[in-house]
């Protein structure tokens, strides 16, 4: 395991920093490392976000095509319904 020391941090960035370990119940540095490892596992979190988004849009496009052929479909039938009752 390697170490990262972060220096000149304004002391109001370590006391906010402090507070929000302490609301967790965690030090600052178990704090810290909890956020760091959720910044590195977010480009993967974001790339699978934008696919879903990329098929959820595919998918809606989909459904407004298959819209449309059930509308023809449903005017057609209607056409050959009053067709065959006039008849």
């Amino acid at each position: 395991m390697g170490d990262i020391k972060i220096r000149n941090l304004d002391s109001v960035v370590i006391n906010k920093l402090d507070e929000l370990a302490k609301k967790k119940k965690l030090s600052r540095e178990e704090y810290l490392r909890k956020h760091l490892m959720q910044l590195v596992s977010l480009p993967p979190l974001e790339e699978m976000e934008n696919k879903y988004q990329n098929l959820v849009l595919t998918l809606s496009e989909q459904l407004e095509r298959y819209n449309e052929v059930l509308e023809i479909n449903n005017a057609l039938m209607e056409k050959l319904l009053e067709k065959f009752c006039d008849d």
